[in-house]
């Protein structure tokens, strides 16, 4: 099992998702991941969008947030 931190790099407001530079939350994965991929997995986008929906009491849905995980708004660091 590995552990990540994704960090927002940029600001996101679209009136539902909001993220600002410096928010950030660590999330697990089951297998061996890519810094420049560990997002592209379903289930990874998943858990990372319930961290940030729960960590900073977000106005929308996991599942809508999952849409604003990527390599641009985000950086990911294996802690």
């Amino acid at each position: 099992m590995q552990v990540w931190k994704a960090t927002a790099v940029k600001s996101y407001n679209d009136g539902k998702r909001k993220i600002a530079p410096g928010m950030s939350v660590e999330f697990t994965t089951d297998y061996n991941s890519d810094p420049k991929s560990v997002w592209t997995g379903n289930s990874t986008k998943r858990r990372i969008a319930q961290e940030f929906v729960s960590k900073y009491n977000l106005s929308c849905t996991p599942s809508e947030f999952e849409f604003i995980i990527n390599n641009v708004n985000f950086e990911y660091i294996l802690l």
